[in-house]
C-alpha cells in the first residue's frame, strides 16, 4: 500500500530524517509517536511532497503521491485555512469541487459536532475547532488513505474519542503522528517509535507491551533525590527532568529499600518502551 524507502532529509547540516524504510499496510491504522523534534511532521510532509528528500522514495500502490493525491485526505498539525472566511464558505466552496452531495457533508458536520461553529468565521475559532475543520476537509472526498498530523493535538480527552470515531468509522488506511503515548496504544495497529529522525522499533501495541521488548512489568517512578542512587545502583532506571523511572527485578523487595520516599508503582506503557529502546542506543 505505502511503501517507504531509505528515506532521509536534512535541513542545511541538521539530518531530520535517516534512513526511514517501512511498509504501511491496505486499511491499517498505523501510528508515527515520538516526543517533539523526532521527525513525526517532517516525515508526513515528505509523503505529501511538502518537502523533497535527500534521498529515498514513497510509493502510495506502486505511484507518486501526484498521481493517486485524490485518493488521499491530508490534515496538517496546522490546517491551512482561509481565516476570514466562514466555515460554512469553505465547506461549499470544497463541495462543488469535489461534486460532493450536501446531505453527505451535513452527515460529517454532525458527526463531528460542528453545528453550532458553521456559521462563523475561521479567524474566530479554537485550535481544536480548526482542526475539526481540517478532518472534514480530508474526509470530504471520502479518501482511501487519511494522513493526518497530530489529529487530536489541543482536545480535551471527550472530543478526541468523537474524532476517533469518525477516523475510523470507515475502513481505510490511516496514517496519524501523535505524541500522545495513549492515543497510539488504543488506536493503531501498529506504532513506529521515531527518535532524532531515526526508527527505534515498528510492533504492534500488545507486542511493545509484552516482554518482546523489557522484561519488567511494572515501574517505580520518584522524584530525583542524591539519597537514591545508592539504593538503585544495581536496578535498570532512566532518568526523566526531575523524575527517575526504576525497573526492579523484585518490586516488591525494593519498595522496601524506599519506604522513606514517596512513589508512584504503576504498569509500564509504551513512553517507558521507548525510553527503554532510547537508553539501549
Amino acid at each position: 500500500m505505502i511503501e517507504i524507502n531509505n528515506l532521509s532529509y536534512k535541513e542545511k547540516n541538521n539530518e531530520i530524517l535517516s534512513n526511514i524504510s517501512l511498509t504501511i499496510k491496505e486499511k491499517e491504522c498505523f501510528a508515527i509517536l515520538g516526543p517533539n523534534g523526532a521527525g513525526k511532521t517532517t516525515l508526513m510532509e515528505l509523503m505529501v511532497s511538502l518537502i523533497k528528500p535527500l534521498q529515498g522514495e514513497i510509493k502510495f500502490f506502486g505511484k507518486n503521491f501526484e498521481t493517486v493525491k485524490d485518493k488521499i485526505g491530508v490534515l496538517f498539525e496546522n490546517p491551512p485555512l482561509f481565516y476570514y472566511a466562514k466555515v460554512n464558505e469553505v465547506i461549499e466552496y470544497l463541495a462543488c469541487i469535489y461534486n460532493i452531495k450536501k446531505e453527505k457533508i451535513i452527515e460529517l458536520i454532525k458527526k463531528l459536532e460542528m453545528d453550532e461553529i458553521f456559521k462563523r468565521e475561521i479567524r474566530k475559532l479554537s485550535k481544536g475547532e480548526r482542526k475539526k475543520l481540517g478532518l472534514l476537509i480530508s474526509l470530504i472526498n471520502d479518501p482511501l488513505i487519511l494522513i493526518l498530523d497530530e489529529p487530536t493535538s489541543g482536545m480535551d480527552p471527550f472530543i478526541r474519542e468523537k474524532i476517533w470515531e469518525v477516523i475510523k468509522s470507515k475502513e481505510r488506511t490511516v496514517v496519524f503522528s501523535t505524541h500522545i503515548w495513549e492515543e497510539a496504544e488504543k488506536y493503531a495497529d501498529r506504532i513506529l517509535l521515531l527518535d532524532k529522525g531515526k526508527i527505534l522499533a515498528i510492533d504492534s501495541p500488545s507486542d511493545f507491551l509484552s516482554e518482546k521488548y523489557m522484561r519488567f512489568k511494572n515501574k517505580i517512578v520518584l522524584n530525583n533525590h542524591p539519597d537514591l542512587y545508592n539504593l538503585i545502583e544495581k536496578e535498570f532506571y532512566i532518568k526523566k527532568e526531575d523524575k527517575i523511572y526504576i525497573y526492579p527485578s523484585n518490586p516488591e523487595d525494593f519498595i522496601k529499600k524506599i519506604k522513606n520516599f514517596e512513589y508512584n508503582f504503576c504498569r509500564i506503557n509504551l513512553e517507558d518502551v521507548f525510553l527503554f529502546l532510547k537508553a539501549k542506543q
